[in-house]
């Protein structure tokens, strides 16, 4: 998303852009991340089991 906002593959640009920054209606949901680049908001791994979901610890 960031590239395609910056309409540029320039890692630093990116990079910048990501830090610190949001992105919503992801295949994630909403994304936040911290001004160092690591990702904010919380997220889970599931898995279908016998039509049940189940949560990854």
């Amino acid at each position: 998303m960031a590239a395609n906002e910056l309409k540029t593959l320039d890692r630093e640009a990116i990079a910048k852009r990501i830090r610190g920054g949001s992105f919503k209606g992801t295949v994630m949901g909403d994304l936040t991340f911290e001004p160092n680049g690591q990702l904010l908001s919380h997220h889970y791994l599931f898995k279908v089991d016998g039509r049940k979901i189940v949560v990854q610890q």
